[in-house]
């Protein structure tokens, strides 16, 4: 379903959205993994304002009762400080049994610029890790994975989103792993190979 010709909008909020999903993936306890998307000219975001963000969390690994999870929007990859947190989360509120939308918000609001990346990353060392949903083609054995620009490229799975907001232009996931820590929290993650994305289940409300 695409939300642009008819906006999804609930209390004055516009939503965009990318609801395929079939697999999970963990972040770290320390903050050296990073998912998110990074958006490209002509994208229905920019130039919008982004006020709140949602990932689909759980915690898989036990009740998680330390640390914070938060959700970044910029684009510096080397400065932390120039980038912008939109919300922190606390996951000892996630469920260890299902997963569920989880906010980003209340920190800052962001206007968002072409190939600014939005993402999440372990802010402070949680005792377990979280996990957060994505489309893997599980159950196409994961080959072929889905491409970098799964999010908006049209067609069917497994190589273009078909739940959510389709037509609200060009992505690229972008996906982190391994990064040092602590100096790499909250600075832009690396954009996914063109044959390995990563596309996390997400939602987004602007203005």
């Amino acid at each position: 379903m695409s939300y642009l010709t008819n906006p999804y909008r609930y209390g004055g909020v516009s939503q965009i959205s990318q609801e395929n999903y079939d697999d999970v993936i963990s972040f770290s306890k320390t903050g050296s993994d990073a998912y998110g998307y990074k958006f490209l000219t002509d994208h229905l975001l920019i130039g919008k304002t982004v006020t709140s963000v949602w990932f689909l969390m759980s915690a898989g690994y036990g009740v998680i009762t330390s640390g914070t999870i938060s959700c970044y929007a910029g684009s510096d990859t080397t400065t932390a400080s120039n980038n912008t947190v939109i919300g922190t989360f606390d996951p000892s509120t996630l469920s260890t049994s299902e997963s569920t939308w989880s906010e980003f918000t209340g920190t800052n609001t962001y206007e968002v610029q072409v190939n600014d990346t939005i993402w999440i990353q372990t802010s402070s060392t949680m005792d377990q890790r979280a996990d957060t949903r994505y489309y893997a083609n599980a159950a196409g054995g994961y080959t072929p994975e889905p491409p970098n620009d799964f999010w908006g490229a049209g067609g069917s799975l497994p190589s273009g989103n078909t739940a959510g907001t389709t037509d609200a232009g060009a992505t690229r996931s972008a996906y982190g792993i391994s990064l040092a820590v602590p100096s790499k929290i909250g600075l832009v993650p690396p954009i996914d190979g063109a044959t390995t994305g990563h596309p996390m289940a997400i939602k987004i409300d602007y203005s």
